[in-house]
């Protein structure tokens, strides 16, 4: 992908996966990427380079002519003391925004109220939301949430470590499926990455969890 160095020179950057790992080829610099910097990398390169959908770059193109619109009717505003026509205007386009954004505020909302669903419904609504994020309508941390709810459903290993079970005072994540990968997932979906200590003390099984909770104080 063309780039610009620090001194604004134009140049070719390119993301390769050799021998020595994930690099990162910049002209004639290459450097050595940490696999969880490869994986940040990676979401912001997919959001930068894959072209949105139709309905998610009119969504953008629309939100940033609403900002510019927030913005011009705010410097407007007579410093030494807006009149009260001024204060109206922004009040028009402050009602015009909201009514806009309550509903595209409201999709989000509704997969957060999702995994709070019954079990049943959640495992229903995954494939929905899978096809919703390939298709670029919908955010990836919210299909790494829903997705380790239904894991945790089904007595399954969680792929992003998102699902804490908290039990006599102590937080401990339910099992992970792969422990090693699990902030290399979370890095790809732009979640922050767990620290070692939270990874180590995660429950083995969920027989370790049900020995737990049949041996916790009523």
């Amino acid at each position: 992908m063309p780039c610009r160095d620090r001194d604004g020179r134009r140049s070719q950057a390119e993301v390769l996966i050799g021998e020595r790992g994930p690099t990162l080829a910049i002209g004639s610099t290459v450097a050595v990427l940490d696999p969880m910097d490869a994986g940040r990398l990676r979401a912001a390169l997919r959001e930068a380079i894959e072209p949105p959908s139709a309905a998610l770059a009119a969504l953008r193109h629309e939100l940033i002519e609403r900002a510019a619109a927030d913005q011009h009717a705010r410097a407007q505003l007579d410093p030494a003391g807006p009149t009260p026509h001024q204060w109206a205007a922004v009040q028009r386009v402050d009602e015009d925004n909201l009514h806009w954004l309550a509903p595209i505020v409201a999709v989000h909302a509704a997969w957060i109220l999702a995994q709070h669903a019954p079990a049943r419904y959640r495992a229903c609504w995954l494939p929905k939301l899978r096809d919703a994020v390939a298709c670029g309508d919908a955010s990836p941390r919210d299909l790494a949430y829903l997705s380790d709810r239904v894991a945790t459903d089904e007595k399954r290993g969680q792929r992003y470590g998102t699902q804490w079970l908290h039990l006599g005072g102590v937080s401990r994540l339910y099992p992970l499926h792969r422990p090693a990968e699990v902030n290399l997932a979370r890095a790809d979906v732009g979640l922050d990455l767990l620290p070692d200590a939270d990874l180590d003390t995660a429950y083995a099984s969920f027989e370790e969890i049900t020995a737990a909770v049949e041996g916790a104080p009523s």
